[in-house]
């Protein structure tokens, strides 16, 4: 039984392979998309962030409706009282020191044909290329006794 703990099958490794490859050259490859490229980014700070530091000539307007957000991982740390909610909140100021132009709006319509991301205040973004990453939203009431 062990023996299968261990055991790799050529398919298996070859697919990991071709994994780890793309995830490594992904930095690169992002690079290489956003050089001289309209690019727009919905909700996705993190990749905002990645688009400036590959890509200093990029354009990176980053929609996002909200003015503060929460670091996810740190919401354990509050839940075990060793730090408090003001503590993993954050605004956008670094985003914009690093040359990303933060959008306070949000996305009410994206047209695939013309490239355009229409936002709620009436103006249009057009784009080469276009990140969706607007994060979760919990429907409590969804699943009976879940909330």
């Amino acid at each position: 039984m062990t023996d299968r703990i261990f055991r790799l099958s050529r398919r298996a490794a070859l697919a990991g392979a071709a994994a780890s490859a793309e995830l490594l050259a992904a930095p690169a490859t992002l690079a290489a998309q956003t050089r001289s490229v309209r690019l727009v980014i919905v909700g996705g700070a993190t990749a905002a962030r990645f688009a400036r530091l590959n890509s200093r000539d990029a354009s990176v307007p980053l929609i996002e409706p909200q003015r503060r957000f929460v670091t996810c991982p740190y919401g354990n740390l509050v839940l075990g009282g060793m730090r408090r909610m003001e503590a993993i909140t954050h605004g956008y100021d670094k985003l914009r020191a690093r040359w990303v132009n933060v959008v306070p709006d949000a996305v009410v319509g994206i047209d695939p044909a013309r490239r355009a991301v229409r936002l709620r205040g009436g103006r249009t973004l057009t784009c080469d290329r276009l990140i969706l990453s607007p994060g979760i939203a919990l429907r409590w009431g969804a699943v009976e006794g879940y909330d």
